[in-house]
């Protein structure tokens, strides 16, 4: 059991909607945590209930960030370039 895993399966309800359907439709605290097994995540009830009280202090920012991880960094590098880009060529195409 782990906090970690309870953190990523709280990631993983909000990436799956069909899943997290499910998971609200399970009955009980077991139920959800056999299911949730099911998908190779093993958690304690103090785990996965701290893993969604700091689930509602992250941003939507902070949880794409997490869930991306490095994904979500190269997408903010690629716009920042990007940005940087068409700062520049406006630059120039204002100075002609």
């Amino acid at each position: 059991m782990s906090a970690e895993a309870a953190t990523q399966w709280v990631l993983k309800l909000h990436e799956n909607e069909e899943l997290r359907r499910e998971a609200e439709a399970a009955g009980s605290f077991e139920d959800r945590q056999a299911l949730a097994r099911q998908h190779g995540f093993e958690f304690c009830k103090e785990e996965i209930e701290d893993a969604f009280k700091a689930d509602d202090e992250l941003s939507d920012d902070d949880l794409d960030a997490v869930a991306g991880g490095s994904i979500a960094m190269k997408e903010a590098n690629k716009r920042a370039k990007t940005e940087a880009f068409i700062a520049a060529a406006s630059s120039v195409a204002a100075a002609m």
